[in-house]
């Protein structure tokens, strides 16, 4: 606000935000969902699903999936190399 030039109590939301905002269906796969967000630079993503948001989340949201992910698959190919 204050590089604007801006006010926080005297500016309106609509004023300063985005005209696009993005959306991707339920069925897009964390990956998929981390590029838009990458591409469009934003940290949060809009789920639809028949033309109805079901959710948001966050690029934080994500990346802890995909953390989580990678530590299930480290996990077993420790466990698998011990035998």
């Amino acid at each position: 606000m204050i590089l604007k030039g801006r006010a926080s109590r005297d500016t309106l939301v609509g004023e300063i935000m985005g005209d696009d905002v993005i959306m991707v269906p339920s069925a897009l796969s964390v990956e998929a969902s981390l590029v838009v967000m990458t591409d469009h630079y934003i940290r949060h993503l809009l789920i639809v699903d028949n033309d109805s948001v079901i959710g948001v989340v966050s690029i934080g949201d994500l990346i802890k999936d995909v953390i989580a992910d990678q530590r299930t698959t480290i996990d077993a190919l420790q466990s698998y190399i011990r035998g």
